[in-house]
């Protein structure tokens, strides 16, 4: 499979299971890697510490060391070796989450069972209305529903809407409730889920919160990345660039001012931009310049040129 659909892959692990496994192919400079699905997967330790990753796949166990697995994890409560799993969100949500499950499975029974809109009964009890006279008011009635204008009828009716129960709106506040509490553990506001927000100001200040909240999920990864860019050179390093985002610009554009701040009151280019976040800003430092240099030229002149170390 290709890069992009890998990383989802891993992802998708490690936001739903709270671990991600990837198995290193080759001697000392993986060839390829392969993901190993969570649950197949078991941390072996011994009184040293971890020992090897076990993996389990129906009758087949194999052990692999582990400096030959890529193991991202999540926080942990646990203690011992339990610690070296990373707990799941799906963890603590488990109870929202069935209870959303069960809420949608009301709805689709209900709306399977066709309960009626309105009930259209006799308002003396003493009037009793036989099989012909119910059906002839019910056929005026859809008549009326669909094409509009009157009804007219020879005796006085009631007519009750039967609207949702309180139990079945428990249902709905609790379905209303589960998703908000899953969203707010994943970090996703209701805007980016395409919920209808207050006003345009909260859903792109929403929307802010949501790509703050990727970079520091993208820097967890990229500390995962970069163990297997050390195997190759340790020079190299994998970070993810949010600098394409949109929602993300206007905070750029406030710390590059405030940069502009710190260099007329006198602090370095590159130690401002360092200081606002931006170190990787293509800014050679000051301190890493040689003083002007004099150089001849063919013609006699005399012309400057500056160094970088």
């Amino acid at each position: 499979i290709d890069g992009y659909e890998f990383q989802s892959q891993i992802i998708t692990d490690f936001l739903l299971t709270g671990n991600a496994y990837i198995l290193l192919i080759g001697p000392t400079e993986p060839i390829s890697m392969a993901r190993l699905h969570p649950e197949q997967v078991r941390v072996m330790t011994t009184k040293e510490g971890l020992k090897y990753y076990e993996f389990k796949d129906q009758d087949i166990i194999v052990r692999y060391p582990k400096d030959k697995i890529l193991h991202l994890a999540d926080a942990s409560w646990e203690t011992g070796p339990s610690s070296l799993y990373g707990t799941s969100k799906i963890q603590p949500l488990a109870l929202d989450i069935k209870t959303d499950i069960n809420a949608s499975k009301l709805v689709c029974e209900s709306s399977q069972k066709g309960i009626p809109d309105l009930l259209i009964s006799p308002s003396d009890p003493a009037d009793i209305w036989g099989p012909d006279r119910r059906r002839s008011i019910l056929g005026e009635y859809k008549k009326m529903a669909r094409d509009g204008g009157a009804m007219a009828i020879s005796s006085q009716i009631q007519v009750k809407e039967l609207k949702i129960s309180a139990r079945d709106m428990e249902f709905v506040e609790a379905n209303k409730t589960a998703r908000e509490t899953i969203s707010a553990v994943y970090g996703i506001p209701p805007s980016v889920l395409g919920l209808p927000s207050a006003t345009y100001a909260t859903a792109k200040v929403e929307n802010q919160t949501y790509w703050e909240f990727q970079k520091h999920r993208a820097k967890r990864l990229s500390s995962m990345w970069n163990k297997l860019s050390d195997l190759f050179d340790s020079n190299l390093s994998i970070e993810y660039d949010f600098s394409g985002i949109p929602a993300l610009q206007e905070l750029r554009t406030a710390k590059i001012n405030r940069i502009k701040e710190h260099v007329n009151l006198g602090m370095n280019v590159a130690d401002a931009y360092a200081y606002e976040g931006l170190s990787d800003a293509p800014i050679v430092s000051r301190g890493t310049i040689d003083d002007e240099e004099e150089v001849e030229v063919e013609d006699g002149e005399k012309t400057s040129s500056f160094c970088n170390s």
